[in-house]
């Protein structure tokens, strides 16, 4: 049975494990999960697992955060750029990368 009132959300997980123009990269201290390493391709298995396993316990699915909160020229107090780049789901030029298709993965094979 579908419960559409649950959605985990706020997910965001490191693609790499640094940043292009920052050195306080979130979550880059931490080890990657085991059986996910810190690739395009161990960021859309894990997105893929996690959505899986929501879609299967009743969920509706999830809300990836924030994956287009990618790298610029802007300075705040704490640098420039975005300390969340190593999450997105696109790359340092801007370009979508693979791991977005964990969206539109067929979750009922």
């Amino acid at each position: 049975m579908r419960n559409p009132d649950i959605i985990l959300s706020f997910i965001a997980l490191t693609l790499m494990s640094f940043l292009l123009h920052r050195s306080n990269a979130q979550t880059g201290s931490q080890p990657a999960a085991k059986g996910f390493p810190f690739t395009v391709g161990g960021q859309f298995d894990m997105m893929k697992a996690i959505t899986h396993a929501m879609k299967e316990g009743g969920g509706s699915g999830v809300v990836y955060w924030e994956g287009a909160w990618i790298t610029s020229a802007i300075k705040d107090q704490w640098g420039q750029g975005s300390s969340w780049e190593n999450c997105a789901l696109f790359d340092f030029q801007g370009n979508v990368m693979e791991s977005i298709d964990f969206m539109k993965y067929n979750y009922k094979k």
